[in-house]
């Protein structure tokens, strides 16, 4: 179900697979309730942990990159949170191109 960001300009509806990554191996990961830093927390995931991404909110900044978009993402195991989390702590996996016959 797409959330409240659909409707602002510059949010992406994708759904792919990707994975948490940490600048350290056991650092938690936040994962906020809106796509900015001074948000609650949901939860944490951590390096190695399974997610969808749902959505991606561009930056406006002109210096900004992938790595600070925000990216709305599930995790995929127990409890599931949904949350907000930068690009900069997501592996994103390549899109299947085979073709199935």
């Amino acid at each position: 179900m797409p959330s409240w960001a659909v409707e602002l300009q510059g949010s992406q509806q994708i759904e792919q697979s990707a994975t948490l990554v940490a600048l350290r191996a056991r650092a938690p990961i936040p994962i906020y309730l809106r796509p900015a830093p001074n948000q609650p927390n949901v939860g944490y995931g951590v390096n190695g942990d399974a997610v969808t991404v749902i959505e991606r909110l561009a930056s406006f900044w002109p210096e900004a990159d992938e790595s600070n978009a925000w990216n709305h993402i599930r995790l995929e195991h127990e409890p599931y949170t949904e949350g907000w989390v930068q690009g900069k702590f997501l592996l994103m996996e390549k899109a299947d191109t085979h073709t199935h016959e």
